[in-house]
């Protein structure tokens, strides 16, 4: 009697504690384990997580449509360029003698979607991503893509009138200026860091995660940073992206207009 007695016990205690199992029948790939509470909980063995792939294409899905577009264009830019071996870039990059006494303006617009390797091509775009998608989520892409053209234009012409000015300066003459040859987009880049960093009212700004700065001094650090760590950056090329980006902000009307019209100008 104490044997079956026993027996049965054991047996209901089983029975018991296969009705607190919540994991249901189970299956490949799932255990069950026992929660504080006693209570047998299914957890899965596969670890669910975003594979690099699904990451990049999160990211690559939040960039608004015209940042996107700007960073297809220069990376399908250089894809050509390495594909066909194109390297005389001193027939496209900006060169204040050649738009002035040849008037070869389209150096404008072509100096700044052509980069002359891999890395400057990735620096570059590295820095749009952030500074373009916060910008065109403020402005709407319509102004935004007006803004870009307003830029890029002021800020060839106020190159071209700074080397011009250096070069015929009475104290002392920097004629280097004038044969300089800008490529790349760092220079809207520095008008758009400007532009971006007063209207999105930041009071500060992180330099490279390691230390942050005045927002208002931030186009101004990095132009001062990037000149120490990479001396062959065109100097006057990013001090004009500065000024522009600055023009924009504080005479938008005459300046901004003004630049928006020539540059319709010269594109039509």
């Amino acid at each position: 009697c104490t044997d079956t007695r026993a027996k049965e016990e054991k047996e209901r205690a089983i029975e018991a504690l296969k009705s607190r199992i919540e994991c249901g029948e189970g299956g490949f790939g799932n255990l069950c384990f026992i929660s504080h509470s006693g209570d047998f909980k299914m957890r899965s063995n596969v670890v669910s997580e975003a594979s690099v792939s699904t990451r990049v294409g999160q990211w690559w899905g939040a960039i608004p449509f015209f940042t996107a577009s700007l960073v297809i264009l220069c990376g399908a830019i250089y894809a050509i360029c390495l594909l066909v071996g194109y390297d005389s870039f001193e027939q496209v990059c900006f060169n204040p003698d050649l738009v002035i006494f040849k008037f070869e303006v389209f150096r404008i617009y072509t100096s700044a979607v052509f980069h002359i390797s891999i890395l400057h091509l990735v620096f570059n775009m590295l820095a749009l991503v952030p500074i373009g998608s916060g910008l065109e989520r403020i402005l709407g892409s319509v102004r935004y893509l007006h803004v870009l053209l307003v830029v890029a234009t002021s800020n060839g012409l106020l190159h071209v009138v700074i080397a011009y000015i250096s070069a015929h300066n009475p104290i002392r003459e920097y004629s280097h200026f004038m044969h300089e040859c800008g490529i790349g987009f760092s220079g809207i880049i520095f008008a758009m860091i400007v532009m971006e960093t007063s209207l999105s009212a930041a009071q500060s700004r992180s330099i490279f995660g390691l230390f942050t700065v005045p927002a208002k001094w931030y186009a101004w650090i990095l132009l001062i940073l990037f000149q120490l760590l990479v001396p062959d950056v065109s100097l006057l090329g990013h001090l004009c992206g500065i000024l522009s980006g600055f023009a924009c902000l504080l005479i938008f009307t005459p300046f901004c207009l003004l630049s928006f019209f020539f540059s319709v100008y010269l594109l039509y």
